[in-house]
């Protein structure tokens, strides 16, 4: 049972927003030094199929923007085709109001993409994306996009071609 409270309990954590700071990512003498394998202590738990369908764990990639105010993060799923756009792609914000949660705007769908500026108000995504040439040949271009950064209350945000 403890086991699967602790399941539980990293489960929700990863739905969250992210906090930034803290430990500072150095590793202690103690952390690094290597112990003796781990062993049992307790019984094993049994965890059950969860129910329900869960998007999530389609996620083939999360990039938190650590100079947003709003906790904000770039996410992909996997959802298409592999070889042509297959990673719908997101930008999401995390509202603190009384129900709210993440809200969700989509970006595009690409081969690949990475964050290549984080200015905090507005992020610069470098993207490879697939179209289907004239001559009906796939043709891949490689495009950057200037993307507003939402508040936690923003209803829209705006992506902007840029070279």
């Amino acid at each position: 049972m403890r086991a699967l409270v602790l399941v539980a309990a990293f489960a929700l954590s990863a739905c969250g927003p992210m906090v930034v700071g803290g430990g500072g990512g150095e590793q202690t003498e103690a952390e690094t030094t290597t112990t003796a394998p781990a062993t049992p202590s307790g019984p094993p738990a049994q965890v059950a199929i969860a129910p329900g369908e869960h998007p999530e764990a389609c996620v083939t990639e999360t990039v938190f923007l650590p100079n947003a105010p709003s906790g904000a993060k770039v996410y992909s799923v996997a959802g298409g085709d592999p070889a042509i756009n297959g990673l719908y792609t997101y930008i999401a914000a995390y509202n603190n109001e009384p129900g709210g949660g993440w809200n969700v705007f989509q970006i595009g769908d690409f081969n690949s993409w990475s964050v290549a500026e984080d200015r905090g108000s507005e992020i610069v995504l470098a993207v490879s994306r697939s179209q289907m040439g004239q001559n009906g040949d796939i043709e891949t271009l490689q495009e950057r996009y200037i993307v507003s950064v939402p508040d936690a209350d923003d209803t829209s945000i705006t992506i902007t071609p840029a070279t």
